[in-house]
């Protein structure tokens, strides 16, 4: 079994907005249960996804969710408290979301599209 880190995502979005690892070789459903296991227990408030798609498919599809929901929409939040890395040489913020500092603009439009009734 090979895990390893990854730093980069597909273009534009060049940074990951979570820890993100590409997990090859695994041999059987229990051994990846052990390694979701041992994640968990090493990050006990984080929570752990894991998708059997390709690296490539999953970035895809993850794209299209994000358009689909309008979760890329910074329209009425403050970007003020950003990253510097969210923006450009003039100031201006890139339009994407692709930094941790973003995350609670994608995590509020998230819950207010698919409330819990």
């Amino acid at each position: 079994m090979k895990i390893e880190k990854l730093i980069k995502t597909r273009e534009p979005y060049q940074e990951m907005l979570f820890d993100s690892f590409l997990i090859e070789n695994i041999n059987s459903y229990e051994e990846l249960m052990e390694v979701y296991q041992n994640y968990k227990q090493d990050n006990p408030d984080k929570t752990i996804i894991l998708t059997l798609d390709d690296l490539g498919q999953a970035e895809y599809t993850s794209g299209h969710a994000c358009d689909w929901n309008s979760l890329l929409d910074t329209d009425g939040y403050d970007l003020s408290g950003l990253d510097k890395a969210c923006y450009d040489e003039d100031n201006e913020h890139l339009g994407h979301l692709s930094t941790p500092s973003e995350y609670f603009i994608i995590r509020e439009i998230f819950f207010k599209t698919h409330k819990r009734d």
